[in-house]
């Protein structure tokens, strides 16, 4: 019964962490779409860099 239980609690644990790192990747996709949208060049697939600087 211990076992099953520890197996439970587990499987509930990975479960979460899977969730929230799919919520994580659907947000940073989100958010990628959002700068699309915002680009200052009308809708023209413009990606942001780490320094923050435009590449096109």
């Amino acid at each position: 019964m211990y076992l099953l239980n520890t197996l439970f609690v587990h499987g509930i644990n990975l479960t979460l962490i899977f969730i929230f790192r799919y919520f994580i990747e659907s947000y940073k996709k989100s958010l990628f779409k959002g700068s699309y949208l915002l680009s200052p060049y009308g809708g023209k697939p413009t990606q942001l860099n780490l320094n923050g600087c435009v590449s096109q």
